[in-house]
């Protein structure tokens, strides 16, 4: 009689465990990492959210910048945290799927060491020129390049930036020659076009809406298959030609692999709600990133595809390795 009961006892003593640590989490501060410097894209995208969160979970939630090697120092101190729930990760397309690819060792896997909270937000961007190249629209943007025996000369955040593997996708789909001169930083490749020394480029609308409206850059293009709240007059790259392109970066919030499923169904929960307010979508827009669907099995599923798109990517556009 004894041993038909301790599995049961021991299986009740596993249920209530869990359902003490659902009810009781989170039980001190959250901290969310973030593997980029403060003011960033990123960085904006989780104080965004982290307030809403608090509020819904009943602790504070603190974001803790972790910049430093493309962001790989950050995105691995999260996947060495304790699996409680109490530390988590804003990942992003850089950090999880293209890193990988290009370095020889990354200290994490993206889908074995952690586990998909949900995606926050999309950021596309807008495929600019210098305001002296004749190139008003998205097809004649094209159509000069392909007449051009040596392509058009655009300018990058880096070599393996998401910059970079954005316009390299570009050319791939449209099949025309680009020339690329990589910057340090998104900055100095504003600066670039903006001075003339670079022909074009895909920047983010944060970068580059004030130029844009300045007309010292000329928009032809999003990247989104919705156009920019901010800059509702630009065409999206679809309805400019190019059916079915779509070139964006998302983040997403996740936590170490082994956090119990009632923590993370929680936290899933919680985003769902916060990403919809009207006033996180404010700061969205104001940002040029779009509010997405906190689905915690879509995240997954975009983290295996972008491993895949990336990887092909990178060995089109010959990025070496370090």
């Amino acid at each position: 009689m004894k041993q038909s009961i301790l599995p049961a006892l021991a299986s009740f003593g596993i249920a209530l465990s869990s359902a003490l640590t659902a009810t009781e989490y989170p039980d001190k501060p959250v901290r969310v990492l973030v593997p980029t410097l403060a003011g960033s894209t990123p960085d904006v995208v989780a104080r965004a959210v982290a307030p809403g969160l608090g509020v819904r979970l009943g602790n504070r939630f603190i974001i803790d910048n972790r910049g430093g090697a493309n962001g790989l120092i950050g995105t691995e101190l999260a996947a060495r945290a304790t699996p409680d729930g109490h530390t988590l990760l804003l990942g992003t397309t850089a950090t999880l799927t293209v890193m990988r690819h290009l370095h020889k060792e990354v200290p994490f896997d993206a889908l074995k060491d952690f586990v998909p909270i949900g995606l926050v937000s999309v950021r596309p961007y807008l495929v600019v020129v210098n305001p002296s190249l004749p190139a008003r629209t998205l097809g004649e943007l094209l159509a000069l390049a392909k007449a051009r025996r040596g392509g058009l000369i655009y300018a990058s955040a880096g070599r393996g930036s998401a910059t970079h593997l954005a316009m390299e996708f570009f050319a791939s789909v449209t099949g025309i020659k680009l020339r690329h001169v990589p910057y340090k930083n998104s900055p100095q490749a504003v600066a670039a076009i903006v001075g003339s020394r670079v022909e074009a480029s895909m920047l983010s609308i944060r970068d580059a809406y004030g130029h844009v409206l300045a007309q010292r850059l000329r928009a032809l293009a999003t990247t989104s298959s919705r156009r920019s709240p901010q800059l509702p007059q630009v065409p999206t790259a679809a309805e400019s030609g190019l059916n079915g392109f779509e070139a964006i970066t998302w983040f997403a919030l996740l936590a170490p692999a082994g956090t119990p499923r009632s923590i993370v169904e929680r936290l899933n929960t919680a985003l769902g709600e916060v990403v919809v307010t009207p006033e996180v979508r404010a700061r969205f827009v104001r940002e040029g990133v779009e509010p997405a669907d906190a689905d915690a099995a879509v995240l997954r599923r975009l983290i295996k595809r972008d491993i895949e798109f990336y990887g092909n990517l990178t060995r089109l556009s010959g990025v070496k390795v370090n």
